[in-house]
């Protein structure tokens, strides 16, 4: 059985209203629930918190952030099967 890589957009799609962490600009790290995006990687996230260097969190509630910001997003694990795989 081989692994089969998503491509960007298929995993944001995939990641919709599950938990996602984001690292912007300025080495912040910001996690809340995926509620939408766009073609320029603006983010919606929902109950989002930043996550603070000593590993607390400071509730942010419903945030956009801008795409131009985003350096990686770390996306939920669901399995993902191809279309080309059989169940």
């Amino acid at each position: 059985m081989s692994e089969a890589a998503l491509k960007p957009k298929e995993a944001l799609v995939w990641s919709l209203e599950n938990n996602v962490v984001v690292k912007v600009k300025g080495n912040k790290y910001i996690r809340g629930k995926l509620k939408g995006f766009d073609v320029h990687l603006n983010l919606t996230l929902g109950d989002a918190q930043q996550i603070l260097d000593d590993g607390s969190f400071k509730s942010l509630g419903h945030v956009v952030v801008r795409g131009d910001v985003v350096i990686f997003i770390v996306f939920p694990f669901l399995e993902y099967k191809s279309k080309g795989e059989e169940k």
